[in-house]
């Protein structure tokens, strides 16, 4: 890997970091956190020292990808700028609030408000440092994060003007999502895609080809509409599957109760990643996958208020 510069013992360096993403100069900036255990240590899970550092980051949960502090590590710190690579190790870590640890919440802040996902890798620095290119899984990850935000850009807009859409039925809405994604992964995004046992509202096929990212479109009908859609999309699942998401539309009045509604049922069947509401209309959780009773396959829900009072 070439053009890396290590500034890890520049204290300064996050919070300068951060003001420059949050400048806006450069675009596909790209940012990784490597989560470690302290050496000689077993991961120490659910500790109170956990909690102030994940309450500062509650706002921040919902551009991760990945498993974030789920147990007490120290952090390294990769940033993409351009052609130019930023790294720090040892940066903070979660179990405290020093100078380290806030270094690392302005760079989530940073990338939260610029819409730039946080890529979450339980390792060390030193290991993906090692090898010539990102890996697979990086790559993989790097292209979900980029195809959700699209989706949560396009479904914004969609709430700013709910009037618009609520003579539309899904396909129509999912013709609308396909034109950004297929601009931003080149033209290998396809609708009613035949995958496994039928057919997928959005399938994003990777850069390689191999792996495909499957979104489902729902209209909400209560909770028995998402359990509809998790259960179509894990028949969908093919062992090549990492990541998939679920897009359920909300027509109907109340949608702070569907909220509550869905996060209950979600912590309740599921393994929740950040362990909390994300986004407040966002959640991400991992299921078995049908083929695989080993495998867990991780999964995006948006849902998307299209109430209109008129």
């Amino acid at each position: 890997m070439k053009n890396i510069v290590d500034l890890t013992r520049d204290e300064l360096a996050p919070d300068r970091l951060a003001d420059v993403i949050n400048g806006g100069h450069y675009k596909d900036v790209l940012y990784y956190e490597f989560h470690h255990a302290l050496d000689n240590e077993k991961p120490i899970y659910n500790s109170d020292r956990l909690s102030s550092f994940y309450e500062q980051s509650e706002n921040y949960y919902k551009n991760i990808i990945g498993d974030a502090d789920q147990f007490e590590a120290e952090i390294d710190v990769a940033i993409k700028l351009g052609d130019q690579w930023f790294i720090m190790k040892d940066c903070g870590a979660n179990y405290y609030l020093g100078f380290g640890p806030q270094g690392i919440l302005s760079l989530r802040k940073a990338c939260t408000q610029k819409n730039i996902p946080i890529f979450v890798f339980e390792d060390r620095i030193d290991n993906w440092l090692d090898s010539e290119n990102p890996s697979d899984a990086v790559i993989e990850k790097n292209e979900f994060g980029r195809s959700v935000n699209i989706i949560r850009n396009m479904t914004a807009q969609f709430e700013r003007t709910p009037k618009e859409y609520q003579a539309i039925n899904e396909e129509s809405i999912r013709d609308r999502l396909l034109a950004p994604i297929n601009g931003a992964f080149e033209g290998r995004a396809h609708a009613e895609s035949k995958s496994r046992a039928g057919k997928t509202d959005i399938l994003i096929r990777t850069v390689n080809g191999d792996n495909e990212f499957i979104f489902e479109l729902k209209v909400w009908k209560g909770i028995s509409s998402f359990v509809d859609a998790v259960t179509q999309l894990s028949s969908y699942l093919a062992p090549n599957n990492n990541f998939c998401g679920v897009l359920m539309l909300c027509y109907n009045k109340g949608f702070g109760k569907i909220l509550k509604d869905t996060k209950k049922y979600v912590e309740e069947n599921f393994t929740s990643i950040s362990h909390h509401e994300e986004n407040k209309k966002e959640f991400r959780f991992r299921m078995h996958d049908k083929s695989d009773s080993f495998k867990k396959v991780t999964v995006t829900l948006m849902l998307v208020n299209l109430y209109s009072s008129k």
